[in-house]
C-alpha cells in the first residue's frame, strides 16, 4: 500500500526504491508497522512514520463533485458532492479538536450557514474554525502533521499557510476521481481553514470560550449560556462564540440574513474593525 504526496519540491528519501513520481507526485511506501500507530477503537491517533511533506503537497485532490448540481440546495444529500464530503469534514475535524481539548468555534461561511439555514453553504468547500492561542500553537506551530482515526479512509493533514490549513489524504490512492487537475485549487476539494484568535480576524479580543476566572454562583447560568453556546449544521452542534449575530453583521453586514447563492463576500475593512478591543460588540 503506497501513500501519494503530491509535491513542489521533492524532498530526499534514503530508499530510491520507494521513489515513483506520476504527475509530479512521489509514492512513499508505508513503513510495515504502520497499523501500529493507527488508533483502534475510534481514538484519533497522529502518524508519525510516514514523512509529512509540507504545505498543500500531498492533499488528495478532486475527491468529491463540485458542478453547479452539487453547489445548490439539490446537491444536499448527494454523497458525491464536495458540500457533503464538507460536513463530514467538519464533523471529523471538530471531534478531533475536541478529543485534543483544543478549544475551536465557528466562524465565516460556516457559521454564516449555521445561524442562517442550520446546514452548510452548498457553494462553499471549505470549514472555517477559529482557535485561540494556546490550541492553534499546539496544533500549528510544531509543523505539519497527520492524524487519523481506524475507521476513517483518509488522514487529516495539518499544516500552515499564512493561517492553519487542513486537507484530506485518502489512505489508498484509489479513490473515486471527478476532475483531471494535477494542483490543489481553492474551490475544487474541500479543506480547512484555522484562524488564529487576535487582532483582524473578528472575535478578538474573545478569545476563549472558557471563563477568564472561576464565576461566581450568580454569574454561573449567563456564563454557562453565552460560554457554552452551540450552533447546529444538520442536527449537530457545534461550538459558537458568544453574540455571533453581531459577529456576522460586522462581517457581511445586515444583509447576511438574506441568502445570496454562491457568494457570502465581506467587508474586509469593516471586518478588521470588528476586532477593536474599544468596541463591545461581543458583549450580550
Amino acid at each position: 500500500m503506497a501513500l501519494a504526496l503530491k509535491i513542489h519540491n521533492i524532498l530526499r528519501i534514503e530508499n530510491k526504491t520507494a521513489q515513483r513520481y506520476v504527475n509530479k507526485e512521489v509514492k512513499l511506501v508505508l513503513a510495515a508497522d504502520r497499523t501500529r500507530a493507527i488508533a483502534t477503537g475510534g481514538a484519533w491517533k497522529q502518524i508519525n512514520d510516514i514523512k509529512v511533506v509540507d504545505g498543500w503537497s500531498g492533499c488528495s485532490l478532486n475527491f468529491c463533485n463540485y458542478g453547479k448540481k452539487c453547489r445548490s440546495v439539490d446537491g444536499r444529500n448527494n454523497s458525491s458532492c464536495c458540500q457533503e464530503h464538507s460536513v463530514e469534514i467538519l464533523k471529523s475535524v471538530s471531534h478531533l479538536l475536541n478529543h485534543q481539548q483544543l478549544e475551536h468555534w465557528l466562524v465565516y461561511g460556516l457559521l454564516l450557514g449555521a445561524i442562517r439555514e442550520q446546514n452548510y453553504l452548498p457553494w462553499e468547500t471549505d470549514v472555517d474554525l477559529q482557535l485561540p492561542m494556546t490550541a492553534w500553537t499546539q496544533l500549528i506551530d510544531t509543523g505539519p502533521s497527520l492524524w487519523t482515526r481506524d475507521d476513517l479512509p483518509y488522514y487529516f493533514k495539518f499544516f500552515r499557510s499564512d493561517i492553519g490549513r487542513g486537507c484530506v489524504v485518502y489512505k489508498d490512492e484509489n479513490y473515486p476521481k471527478y476532475e483531471r487537475d494535477t494542483e490543489f485549487h481553492w474551490n475544487t476539494i474541500p479543506y480547512v481553514d484555522l484562524y488564529l484568535c487576535q487582532k483582524g480576524w473578528g472575535t478578538y479580543p474573545e478569545c476563549s470560550r472558557k471563563p477568564s476566572r472561576k464565576p461566581t454562583q450568580k454569574e454561573r447560568e449567563t456564563l454557562k449560556t453565552q460560554r457554552g453556546r452551540t450552533r447546529r449544521i444538520r442536527g449537530f452542534d457545534f461550538p459558537s462564540i458568544n453574540n455571533d449575530t453581531s459577529y456576522l453583521s460586522r462581517w457581511y453586514g445586515t444583509a447576511w440574513t438574506i441568502p445570496t447563492p454562491g457568494y457570502h463576500g465581506f467587508n474586509f475593512i469593516q471586518g478588521l474593525n470588528a476586532g477593536d478591543p474599544s468596541e463591545p460588540y461581543m458583549s450580550e
